[in-house]
């Protein structure tokens, strides 16, 4: 192999690596931004999960208020008898 052929080889190797370089940097950005929609969806739809507990749990209290209340058993117990 001749010294000019050597010089090829060796540049195109360079080149080649640069471009493999670049590509992988490329593949982590757009790893990097799905990532980031991925995770705005979920905190999205943990957000919406919260507020339906949350009104959930303000009917669970309004249901014991109402059978809590000595009004209900006193209904209850009449129809009992």
């Amino acid at each position: 192999m001749n010294p000019f052929e050597m010089v090829i080889v060796i540049v195109l190797i360079g080149t080649g690596a640069g471009v493999f370089k670049a590509y992988l940097k490329h593949k982590e950005s757009l790893s990097r931004k799905q990532s980031t929609v991925e995770t705005d969806d979920l905190l999205t739809r943990v957000d919406n999960q919260e507020k339906i507990i949350r009104a959930l749990r303000k009917r669970i209290e309004a249901l014991e208020s109402i059978v809590i209340r000595d009004e209900y058993e006193l209904n209850r117990k009449f129809k009992e008898l």
